[in-house]
């Protein structure tokens, strides 16, 4: 119970209704050696209460709910109810001690509160006149109920012959006592009624107060028992119900238990709960390397770990999957028990994939009359020294130079036709250290007859010393081809292109600037959004996909205008291959 001032449980507070000259200091010496500090109030003070609960009741106005303490839900009673059902005992023991204390007792009985409805509901009662109580206590009707909860203080009523027979709680016109019981929230109230005249000793009275506390402690535990038996519940219904593909390991790796979804998937691939069930998947030969690396790194950092695409091989082929790690916590689990969570993407990275190699397509077609350019060049040379080859007389020394010219021009052929091809077919997502540099001067290798046909300025800044990131080559160029033929587009004509390359902190940074027209603000919000674009002749992919590749690669993608001049910014950040292993 919850003192108001001072320790409730060592000296708890009591509001007195009595009236007489000889009943208040008799009723009140006889509380205060029982420990109570009493506040003495007349049976007319009383009895006001009742017209003014009802009139509160019959105008709608919402009933005062003592104050809540905690966040939790609350309890109902009819919960509260089904939990003590599994130690009845407990409480009619109880129950049945104050029912004993004196001959005089009518009842001695437990209600449950339940504010929502202003009410409180009977829960056990014992004593001659324990039949006679309703199973609902509306406040409006028994003001000793309102009273004691809004107050949060015990109730004693001298004599109930004041009030309509209907608001007496057994019938009875003798005294009756209302103690409140607190756990954390008001939660039931322990009720007693005497005979009139009659009263209980003061050890009778304070071993009253002993049941009642022992009662909150029992309703405590019931409410956390109901509580956890919810919460259990609920996050199991989540289990269940969840349209990912679930997992607990224990400390070892070992699979503990799955949810239904990854159960119906497994029977897919032919494999039964039970040959899943206790597998230890970092020692199983058949767990690939990077999912046997996400559950050591999530068992051994205690922190989330999460793999954007993982191909595990199974039975019926192999599936491409996204996977989290998370380590539980929480008072009571085991140590470093791990929940993997995954979702099965095959399908969607087929799309993503192919969506890909046609914005590859779709750059290349971009700068198809450049690249005919390049390749005509060459073959005019090739033509040209045959004819004169097998035309004129030439000496050997001449001979000699026409093949070292001709033998040139098919190497310049073959590494464009090598290039063209690199960047076309499907780029493998095998990660490996590169050069930065090395591929930014690829993309601009395929794309500079475009940018000199149109008299784009290129400004360069690579460092010399930049260490590798680790990434896929051909992904990456993909990237970075994308943003200079935007830019190319945005400049329409003459222009400047930079860009600029340098280390920050553990990663690259690489800068694109132009000096293009600035994009509309309500544009730069959207301008990674899949099928965003401005042209009417543009898939709207490019930057999508782009955002796409460096997100799989742990990098960023930021666009803006130059705050103090003409032009756009693309600024790319990719992390060092030392800072990712």
């Amino acid at each position: 119970m919850v003192a108001k001032s001072g320790n409730l449980r060592n000296r708890p507070s009591m509001i007195l209704f009595a009236s007489g000259k000889g009943v208040v200091p008799r009723m009140r010496s006889i509380l205060e050696a029982a420990g109570f500090r009493v506040e003495t109030r007349t049976q007319h003070a009383f009895t006001k209460k009742m017209p003014a609960a009802r009139r509160k009741r019959a105008s709608g106005a919402p009933d005062q709910s003592p104050p809540s303490g905690g966040e939790l839900e609350r309890v109902t009673p009819y919960q509260l109810q089904h939990d003590l059902h599994t130690r009845p005992k407990t409480i009619s023991t109880m129950l049945k001690t104050c029912a004993g204390l004196s001959p005089a007792v009518q009842f001695a009985g437990l209600a449950l509160y339940d504010p929502p409805r202003s009410e409180c509901i009977r829960y056990q009662c014992f004593g001659p006149n324990a039949r006679q109580v309703p199973e609902r206590l509306p406040w409006d009707r028994y003001p000793v109920l309102r009273i004691a909860f809004e107050k949060q203080r015990a109730v004693y009523v001298s004599d109930t012959s004041c009030l309509p027979e209907e608001s007496r709680l057994d019938g009875n016109c003798g005294g009756c006592l209302a103690i409140p019981l607190l756990a954390k929230d008001p939660v039931g109230v322990l009720l007693l009624s005497h005979e009139r005249g009659e009263a209980l000793s003061a050890p009778g009275y304070s071993m009253l107060f002993s049941m009642a506390r022992a009662m909150e402690t029992v309703l405590e535990n019931a409410i956390l028992v109901n509580r956890l038996r919810v919460s259990e519940s609920r996050y199991r219904s989540i289990l269940l119900a969840a349209p990912f593909l679930i997992g607990l390991l224990d400390s070892r790796g070992t699979i503990l238990e799955v949810n239904p979804k990854a159960v119906r998937e497994l029977r897919r691939q032919g494999i039964s709960v039970r040959q899943a069930i206790g597998v230890n998947l970092l020692e199983f030969p058949g767990t690939p390397e990077e999912i046997r690396g996400l559950i050591s790194e999530g068992l051994q950092t205690g922190e989330g770990v999460s793999r954007e695409k993982i191909s595990v091989p199974l039975p019926r082929g192999v599936e491409v999957f996204r996977l989290h790690a998370f380590p539980l916590r929480g008072r009571g689990l085991p140590d470093k028990e791990l929940l993997v969570i995954g979702e099965m993407i095959t399908h969607y990275q087929q799309i993503l994939d192919d969506a890909e190699r046609t914005e590859r397509l779709a750059a290349i077609g971009r700068v198809a009359a450049s690249l005919a350019h390049e390749v005509n060049n060459p073959l005019q040379a090739l033509r040209s020294h045959l004819e004169l080859i097998r035309s004129y007389p030439l000496s050997e020394d001449e001979r000699e130079q026409s093949f070292r010219i001709l033998e040139r021009e098919v190497e310049r052929l073959d590494e464009t036709t090598r290039r063209v091809l690199g960047f076309a077919r499907p780029a493998p997502d095998i990660l490996q250290p590169v050069s930065i540099t090395g591929l930014l001067e690829q993309a601009l290798a395929l794309s500079k007859n475009s940018l000199r046909n149109q008299h784009v300025e290129i400004v360069t800044a690579f460092p010399e010393d930049l260490p590798p990131v680790l990434a896929a080559a051909g992904q990456l160029i993909q990237v970075f081809l994308n943003i200079i033929l935007n830019a190319l587009h945005a400049m329409k004509g003459k222009g400047r292109l930079e860009i600029r390359v340098r280390a920050l902190g553990g990663q690259a940074e690489v800068t694109f600037v132009n000096d293009g027209p600035p994009i509309p603000s309500d544009y730069l919000a959207r301008i990674f959004d899949p099928f965003f674009t401005t042209r009417p002749e543009g898939t709207g992919l490019g930057l999508s996909i782009s955002h796409a590749i460096l997100q799989r690669h742990h990098g960023t993608i930021h666009a803006g205008n130059l705050p103090h001049r003409k032009g756009v910014e693309f600024i790319i950040t990719l992390p060092f291959a030392a800072a990712t292993t």
